[in-house]
């Protein structure tokens, strides 16, 4: 199977793709054949943003919102397809916490 990162989109065989599996799939190859640069690594800010995980209002979706005073917005949205509610919240889980533990993902990179 083929998965490639073109223009920013995910292609599976070909075909773009939303799914989360898929694009986490895309990310980690691009991660495990691509080296970090010092110049790239200096740049990455980190966010110092609390965040907790809800469920959208209005669609299939977890949503990451962030919860700092002056900062509530949503960093991402996770959809998910009938019976796979589960793993969508896994997912928002996690990215929430990368959120939350910034300053010890930052501290790895330096």
């Amino acid at each position: 199977m083929s998965i490639e990162i073109v223009n920013g989109r995910v292609f599976v065989e070909g075909k773009e793709t939303v799914d989360a599996a898929f694009i986490g799939y895309a990310i980690l190859d691009l991660a495990e054949n691509t080296d970090i640069k010092l110049s790239t690594v200096e740049g990455i800010v980190n966010p110092k943003i609390k965040t907790h995980v809800v469920h959208s209002q209005t669609k299939d979706a977890w949503n990451v919102i962030g919860k700092s005073l002056g900062s509530k917005y949503k960093i991402a949205r996770i959809p998910y397809i009938s019976g796979e509610t589960k793993e969508a919240f896994n997912h928002a889980a996690f990215i929430s916490e990368c959120f939350n533990n910034s300053d010890s993902l930052m501290s790895l990179l330096k």
